[in-house]
Order: C-alpha cells, then structure tokens, then sequence
C-alpha cells in the first residue's frame, strides 16, 4: 500500500531512503512494478556515497512531499541518464536538485504553481487561431522523465502537436533553462497538422511558439540562460545502450534548429540559445507582409502579457 507525507512532517534522508526501501511509500507508480524497484535498489547499491548525498539534498528541499507528489520518480533519476548525455550520476544530482531549489526560490505566484507541476489540468496560456481555432500550451510534469523536470505541451484540435522538455538547471553556475528534448506529433496524427497549426498562429511553427514561451518564462524568472542540446549531447545519441534501444526516436535536427533561432554551439555540444527574438522592423518588410507580421507581433505580445499577469 502507498503512503504519503504530510506537508508538515520533516524527513531526514535516512527516513526517505528507509520508506522506499520497505516500498511502504510509492510516489510513483513505477515504484509499483518489481523490475523498476530492483533496478534502483540495484543501482543506489552501486553507488552508495553518490545516493546518500543526492537523498540528503533532496530532504532539504522544503517542498519535498509535493515534489514527490508531482514528480514521483525523482528518487530515482540520478542513477539513468538524464537531460544532458555523458553526465556522471554526481552531476545528474546536482541538475535536479538545482532545478527544485530554484524552483523554491521563485516569487510564489500562479507562474510559479505552473512551474512546480501544480496546474496540469490548466493552460498556461491559450488563445484563438487565425480562424477561431482554440490553441493551447500547457506546462506538466516531465512527460519524457529521462529529458527535465517540465514538459511545455502545444495543442491544437484538442491533440497534443508538439512538446519540449526542459529544466531550470544552473549550467556554469548561472540560473538557466536547459532545453532536453523536442517533440513532433505523433504518427496517428494528420502529417498537416503541423501547417495547419502553423497557418493558425499567423506563420508561427508551433515549436518556435514553445521557445518564445520558454523565453517569456526564462525572462519572468530572472534566468540568465538557455541552452539546449544538440545532436550529439542528446541522451539518445550520447548513451550507446539508448543508441541502439531508441534509434527510431532520434531526430537529429536540433542543431539546425537551434542556429535558426541565433543559438551558438558549445565546446561540450551544447547550444547557448538567445533570450529573445529579434523582431523586423515593419516598415522594412514588404508591403503586402505587413498585415501578418503586426498580426504575428501582436499574438507575441498577448503571449507576453498572459505570462506577465501570472508571473505577478
């Protein structure tokens, strides 16, 4: 039987790691399956100093019971690979605990709810296409565990279209998003739904739309960078047993995308992307490209100003 922790009840590490070792607390329903129990129990085992460290960081977390509440498989992270390829179990840690203190350290609002995994029932922004169209994103515990903490999800025709996978990880020591993964629709979906979303948003790909939110989001929080990884520092490329395991769910197009977005490559393979878009002045555009430019303009904006009220 699961348990769970009251909001109020301050746990040492010793207590956390006793809890799941007995599986008398299971945040997650993966806990539930025998092979994922073993294989954690296997692997802390393995790396004992490493996992006692990571436990004790995350029972300083203040919001620890609702961490596990919305991010049930976070005990369990720093022993795969995770969101940047080639990183050790030790730095695997230190990203998910910088994300969560972060986190903590945010202005309480409803951005911040957003951010802590709290509000996945509701859009975190929406509005109506060129043709009345409903569009949404919504911003959910990471759907890709492997790839971050958040997952920013674009609808369009009540379908899920495309995601991104991202933490706020420190990198280099500075307050940052890091982007892990980026997803297309699905193979059960119309193969135009893609133009036809991008229609919708005034010429606007719906990928580019979940970038200029990240910004919005990095801008709100006071985040000094975004980097993101590209096609050789995904976790699908970098780890040969998820080279050979998840050969058809790599899309090695991240590069381009990111250099199309002024993003700069890293020694380590990483892209360190803008922290906004530059905008064409109007009156530098064709005459008859006016009208969709203010339009696309004016839907960035309305953008902005629903992060603006929830950031308050």
């Amino acid at each position: 039987m699961s348990t769970s922790i009251s909001s109020n009840e301050s746990l040492t590490h010793k207590q956390l790691l006793v809890d799941l070792l007995k599986r008398k607390y299971k945040p997650h329903r993966a806990w539930k399956r025998g092979r994922f129990y073993n294989k954690f129990i296997f692997r802390s085992a393995c790396a004992p100093l490493v996992s006692y460290r990571y436990f004790s960081a995350l029972t300083r977390l203040k919001n620890l019971p609702l961490i596990l509440d919305t991010h049930g498989i976070v005990p369990a992270k720093i022993h795969r690979p995770y969101l940047i390829g080639g990183l050790k179990a030790s730095q695997r840690a230190e990203k998910i605990v910088s994300h969560y203190q972060r986190i903590e350290q945010l202005h309480p609002s409803e951005l911040s709810a957003f951010l802590s995994g709290q509000r996945r029932e509701i859009p975190l922004l929406s509005w109506l296409g060129k043709n009345d169209e409903p569009i949404t994103i919504y911003c959910v515990p990471a759907i890709f565990d492997r790839e971050g903490e958040l997952t920013l999800i674009f609808h369009f025709r009540n379908e899920a279209i495309t995601s991104l996978s991202f933490s706020l990880a420190d990198y280099q020591d500075k307050p940052s998003i890091i982007i892990a993964g980026l997803q297309g629709p699905g193979r059960h979906l119309d193969q135009n739904i893609i133009r036809d979303a991008t229609k919708a948003c005034e010429g606007i790909f719906p990928k580019r739309l979940l970038i200029e939110t990240l910004m919005l989001i990095a801008k709100a929080c006071h985040l000094t960078q975004i980097c993101a990884v590209g096609d050789e520092s995904h976790i699908f490329v970098k780890e040969l047993r998820y080279r050979l395991s998840k050969r058809e769910l790599i899309h090695a197009r991240y590069n381009e995308f990111w250099t199309t977005l002024g993003g700069e490559e890293q020694a380590n393979k990483l892209f360190l992307l803008p922290l906004t878009q530059p905008r064409k002045n109007i009156e530098d555009i064709a005459s008859k490209k006016r009208a969709e430019y203010r339009r696309r303009y004016q839907l960035l904006d309305d953008l902005q100003q629903q992060i603006d009220q929830k950031a308050i």
